[in-house]
């Protein structure tokens, strides 16, 4: 309570002050309006961007790269419970690892994974599909998504798209 009527207090300070800006001006308008908000949550919530697909494939990256991982994890204990002989151990996890849901899931993340690294070394490492520089003005849309960046994203989804139909193709008919 005491920090609400202490906002309050400061703000009918700036207000007799003349700190405020007048209705013309949208730009302090709007400084003083994200400044007035309160911070929230900083993590994963905050990454809910509209209408931005680069946000959408940092997720999925991170996800599918997660995916990978515990698949590998769970095939290197299979595979080493073999060679070792325990095969208590390697019976349960070799067919966890061989079921096709799971055979799918790793191949199209695997497939993700791998185009949406390769756009990333392209865009970040060699700088291809940059846009110009320019200076930010509200809405801040980024400008390295308007082009290039944009259809190479859409590329390797739909890669990745074809390369799941494939692979459902492959594990039904066999």
């Amino acid at each position: 309570m005491a920090e609400t009527h202490a906002g309050r207090d400061e703000r009918q300070r700036r207000d007799r002050a003349g700190l405020y800006p007048s209705p013309g001006n949208h730009l302090e308008a709007h400084r003083e309006e994200v400044l007035d908000k309160p911070r929230g949550d900083v993590g994963v919530a905050r990454l809910r961007v509209p209408n931005n697909p680069e946000r959408l494939a940092y997720r999925l990256h991170r996800v599918t790269g997660l995916v990978l991982l515990a698949y590998f994890i769970a095939h290197a204990a299979s595979m080493g419970g073999m060679l070792a002989g325990y095969t208590w151990l390697a019976e349960p996890a070799a067919a966890i690892v061989s079921s096709k849901v799971l055979r799918f899931t790793v191949a199209v993340t695997a497939v993700f994974h791998g185009l949406n690294g390769l756009r990333l070394i392209a865009v970040e490492v060699l700088g291809l599909g940059l846009g110009k520089p320019e200076i930010p003005r509200p809405p801040y849309l980024s400008t390295s998504l308007r082009s290039a960046q944009r259809l190479l994203l859409r590329f390797v989804i739909v890669l990745a798209g074809l390369a799941a139909a494939l692979t459902a193709y492959l594990l039904i008919a066999w």
